[in-house]
């Protein structure tokens, strides 16, 4: 999932930075001049998924001038 989210995102902001939970050999700082980095987390709740536990979520943030402006969390085996 995290590169499915970093191919699209560099695709559609390819001057912004990426970095992600996963993947960190792929991640790259913002471009000169722009202050836009994305954070991923594309299994949020690794541990407790692991142990059995529902309730695990891909987590995406936007930092712009080190303050974050979105962040999204996607809860797709949240609890009913």
């Amino acid at each position: 999932m995290e590169q499915v989210l970093r191919d699209r995102l560099t695709a559609a902001f390819p001057a912004w930075g990426l970095r992600g939970e996963e993947l960190g050999e792929q991640d790259r700082a913002p471009a000169a001049g722009e202050t836009h980095l994305w954070l991923l987390d594309p299994n949020d709740g690794t541990s407790a998924m692991q142990a059995g536990f529902r309730g695990a979520a891909i987590s995406i943030a936007l930092i712009r001038d080190d303050a974050p402006v979105l962040g999204v969390v996607y809860a797709y085996a949240a609890p009913d």
